[in-house]
């Protein structure tokens, strides 16, 4: 009969502590807006309100990152092209008497380069790489070109670089591909 007893006693002091709890919990939740809160509850009330507070900051340098990380690359990529058409055109100009003006288009882009990867930045040219799994993972392939010689799959030409940031990829590259013919045919 005790053993009884205290059993159901048991049970009815869990329920009531249960009740206690959720009765705290929405008297702590009505009190928030109140200016009469109990030291407990003030504590629980600016726990909650740091932590929301914490959630929403997180949220914003995530927000301000990825842009960031967009801009820097999108800045990468351009530099990156600018290059391949200053090298496209050196002939040309120093031809033309403009060496002078090309070697300064040219120490330009290095610095900015140079600049880039003093911020963690780095800009690949994948040209010439074996197009295996990793690499494609981290590049669109345009189209492949059918090219004797080849016994795998090579990033024939970059048209955008695949960028780095502190060791993780921000930027896919855009790549063409070349190909045995034996491949494509498949």
């Amino acid at each position: 009969m005790i053993s009884s007893w205290n059993a159901d006693r048991g049970n009815r002091l869990e329920g009531e502590v249960s009740e206690f709890a959720i009765q705290e919990t929405a008297e702590t939740l009505r009190c928030l807006s109140s200016s009469e809160l109990s030291p407990f509850a003030e504590n629980y009330a600016l726990i909650l309100r740091n932590n929301k507070e914490k959630k929403k900051l997180l949220k914003t340098i995530r927000e301000n990152q990825e842009k960031e990380d967009a801009l820097i690359s999108a800045l990468a990529a351009e530099v990156f092209r600018l290059t391949g058409y200053l090298e496209k055109v050196r002939e040309v100009m120093t031809d033309r008497g403009l060496a002078e003006q090309y070697r300064g288009l040219h120490l330009t882009t290095e610095k900015i380069l140079d600049l880039l990867e003093e911020a963690d930045l780095e800009v690949i040219d994948l040209a010439g790489q074996p197009l295996d799994e990793k690499i494609l993972r981290q590049v669109e392939v345009l189209k492949y070109l059918q090219e004797d010689g080849l016994t795998e799959p090579v990033v024939k030409e970059t048209i955008e670089p695949l960028v780095y940031r502190r060791g993780k990829c921000i930027k896919k590259g855009v790549v063409i591909g070349a190909a045995p013919p034996e491949i494509l045919a498949d």
